[in-house]
């Protein structure tokens, strides 16, 4: 590169370059330009060379730096100044992160993953995509309906579908009118959230679930982590406090393993209805119980008085299709008419109709019977094989969550346990306590015992 100073300006003269014979030489030129400023060779301020200047200095047509310097001005790395020519724009360090943006993701970004136990996917099995295919051709067929927005609250059709649905599979007693449709749970809550008076104060049980609590603390609601107890959550302990909001998983069970029996329901829904507290009931894959007993939910029990219900469709149908529900108590709901218009919907038009098709069909129960069916097969032979290949661990099966909770004999690294795994083709995943976290969801069976063996001989080379 050569230049001149003048006062605290530098004059570039020419540019060192080399072309290939890759890419179009203007894209070769403008990227060069651009990998200078990155690296501080030019610097914010520099002048560059005229047009004229180097097309002559590089052998090549002023069309060619034309239109080099007409990229770099529509990305933002150079400026024109008239009658004085074109001028870096930008310094180093914003140089650097736009070049990291488009540049290939590392290595370790990218290893194929071969053992998953995340709980980000599906067992294939279960969920028949052939027959889905079927559903969603027949309503995109209907050009009637494509070409129309859908309703803000649900697809009637699909509330309708789920009214039943909800009664039949959890015991769950709604008007369709209560229904809300929406894309998760995580934004059926934000709206729920945006319904409630101000401050709440939010009661549930340790350790919490971590996307339910950053939406309550998006809203400035205050979280309370009552202790677990060996039967579920201590009513003397709610008591202390003045709670406004009760969030509970109906599908969650204590440390004996053992689900809230009717008494202790009706005296949990006794309590919050004298203390008028709502509770928030997340029955995420309740439907879905196969070691112990299915038991229907609290909302029902309660007559929907004082119950929030929400369900979700994230391992029984595909995690990609963005379906969830919620059944709002009569005092919501009322609120929730007069503000509906609003909101905007929140989940594809063309998924609910073939939803609630593919339910009134009864599929969704006959996939469900073959989910738990595959998920118990599957969770008998994980947990065997955890007990063989890790004697000294700590388990627990996490039936709601279709995982297995491992905890370990002694304190290690589990950061750098996961950070290795991964680069065995292994994902695993730990919660707030540093346990792992071994979803059987998406693994193959025939799989389980490499990868466990894989586990333990990095876990033994940590803790040497």
């Amino acid at each position: 590169m050569c230049y001149t100073i003048h006062g605290d300006l530098m004059y570039i003269k020419t540019i060192n370059f080399t072309p290939d014979t890759n890419s179009p030489l203007y894209i070769q030129l403008s990227s060069k330009i651009e990998h200078d400023i990155a690296h501080h060779y030019l610097i914010k301020g520099d002048r560059l060379p005229s047009v004229r200047q180097l097309a002559a200095a590089l052998n090549i047509s002023r069309t060619t730096v034309e239109a080099a310097y007409a990229r770099l001005c529509e990305t933002g790395y150079v400026h024109a100044s008239a009658k004085r020519g074109f001028f870096v724009a930008i310094d180093a360090q914003k140089a650097k992160w736009r070049e990291s943006i488009l540049s290939p993701r590392s290595a370790e970004e990218t290893l194929p993953v071969r053992y998953d136990f995340s709980s980000d996917s599906v067992d294939p099995l279960c969920f028949d995509v052939s027959l889905w295919k079927r559903y969603i051709k027949e309503i995109l067929e209907n050009t009637h309906t494509i070409y129309s927005y859908g309703d803000i609250q649900g697809e009637p059709e699909l509330r309708h579908a789920l009214q039943r649905y909800a009664y039949t599979m959890r015991g769950v007693l709604c008007r369709s009118e209560q229904i809300i449709v929406g894309s998760s749970f995580q934004s059926l809550l934000y709206q729920l959230c945006g319904m409630l008076d101000k401050p709440q104060i939010i009661a549930m049980e340790a350790p919490g679930f971590d996307k339910a609590e950053q939406v309550f603390r998006d809203y400035g609601f205050s979280i309370m982590h009552i202790p677990r107890q060996p039967h579920g959550i201590s009513l003397e302990k709610l008591k202390q406090h003045s709670i406004t909001a009760l969030y509970v998983h109906s599908a969650a069970i204590g440390e004996d393993k053992k689900p809230l029996d009717n008494e202790q329901r009706s005296a949990l829904l006794a309590w919050a209805e004298k203390y008028h507290v709502m509770i928030i009931e997340d029955d995420h894959n309740g439907e879905l119980r196969y070691a112990s007993r299915s038991i229907p939910a609290m909302q029902g029990i309660s007559y929907h008085r004082q119950v929030v219900y929400i369900g979700s469709f994230s391992k029984l149908l595909l995690p990609s299709l963005r379906i969830g529900y919620m059944v709002l108590n009569e005092e919501l709901q009322r609120r929730y008419e007069k503000q509906k218009q609003n909101y905007s919907p929140s989940s594809s038009k063309i998924e609910q109709l073939a939803l609630a098709h593919y339910i009134s069909d009864g599929h969704l129960e006959r996939q469900i019977r073959r989910s738990k069916k595959r998920y118990e097969q599957k969770s008998k032979q994980l947990m065997q094989l955890c007990m063989n290949i890790f004697p000294q661990w700590t388990l627990m099966l996490e039936e709601a969550a279709l995982r297995i909770q491992m905890h370990a004999p002694t304190p290690y690294d589990n950061e750098q346990l996961l950070k290795q795994c991964m680069r065995y083709g292994i994902r695993l995943q730990k919660n707030k306590n540093g346990d792992l976290l071994l979803s059987f969801t998406s693994i193959d069976t025939a799989d389980m015992e490499d990868a466990l063996y894989i586990i333990r001989s990095v876990w033994e080379q940590l803790t040497l």
